[in-house]
Parts: C-alpha cells; sequence; structure tokens
C-alpha cells in the first residue's frame, strides 16, 4: 500500500516501494482523486514523532465543523429543552414542521434580526435565528435516522405525493 505523510506544512513525502519523493499538495491531491484507495494518511506529531494514522476517505474530518455551529445549535436546543423538556424532539416530528420552522429562521435573518427573541426570553441566553434554524435541520436529521420522522413532503422522488395515491 502507498503512504504519504505530511514532513512539515510545506511538503509531503510519498512512500512507494520504500522509495521517498517529495509532492506537492496539488500533486497528492491530484494522486488521491485517481486512486484514494492506494493512500493512508501518516500524521506525525511534530513535538513527539508520535504517528497516527487515518484512512483519509473513511474518517470524518470534524475540524470543519466549526465550535460556534455547535455553540449555537446547543443554545437553541437548550431552549427547547426549557420550553418542550428535555429530549422531547425524539418524539418526532413531520419534515415539514422542521424545515418551515428552520426556513422562518432564516428569513428573520435574512431580514435583518439576528437574536430570536422569543427564545431568548425563555432560555436565558442569546438564542440566534440561525441557531434555531440549526437546531430544527438537526432535529430533523435525527429523526430521520431514529425513524421517529414522519415524511409529510409533497414530492417522493419527483413523484408529486397525490398521484401516488391515485
Amino acid at each position: 500500500m502507498a503512504k504519504y505523510k505530511c514532513v512539515n506544512d510545506h511538503g509531503w513525502i510519498f512512500y512507494n516501494t520504500g522509495e521517498e519523493y517529495e509532492l506537492s499538495e496539488e500533486d497528492i491531491s491530484y494522486i488521491m482523486r485517481c486512486h484514494p484507495e492506494d493512500f493512508e494518511l501518516v500524521t506525525e506529531s511534530p513535538a513527539t514523532g508520535a504517528k497516527k494514522n487515518d484512512t483519509t476517505d473513511k474518517k470524518l474530518k470534524y475540524r470543519f465543523v466549526h465550535q460556534t455551529l455547535i455553540d449555537e445549535c446547543a443554545k437553541s436546543m437548550m431552549a427547547g429543552e426549557i420550553k418542550y423538556g428535555a429530549y422531547n424532539y425524539l418524539k418526532g416530528h413531520t419534515v415539514n414542521q422542521l424545515i418551515d420552522a428552520a426556513i422562518r429562521h432564516l428569513k428573520e435573518y435574512q431580514e435583518g434580526e439576528t437574536i430570536d427573541k422569543d427564545t431568548t426570553a425563555r432560555g436565558g441566553i442569546d438564542v440566534t435565528h440561525i441557531g434555531c434554524a440549526l437546531a430544527n435541520l438537526n432535529m430533523l436529521l435525527i429523526q430521520e435516522k431514529h425513524g421517529t420522522l414522519t415524511d409529510d413532503r409533497p414530492i417522493i422522488e419527483g413523484v408529486i405525493k397525490d398521484e401516488l395515491e391515485s
């Protein structure tokens, strides 16, 4: 199996049949797109030299999800806990309830209102409309995964639901 490791912030070393080559990030990116199954990412701690292997195409890279997104969603979910009780959302909603609520919050934000005054009053901390929209999408994903989401979308896989029922 071919391997590469980051040797510093500027270069990569490509290991193949025991030979080392300096490759640019552009070269590595191109090769990984063509043959991703051949690569294993080997990172080395500059402080200790400890190595860690990560399969590049299978493990999620949480560094791309900013903590602000998590914080804003959590604040809204906490306000929901105060109003509805802990984990009430696990009982399920309809797709359209959650999408409509997310869109309403995005619309408020788009129209210049950053903080949701109603949710903030309930939770005692500033809750943003973006955070509320994220919370609705969070609930949508969780309920879909756990089978508690009721699918009331009017179009399923390109077909209008009424046409399916006739």
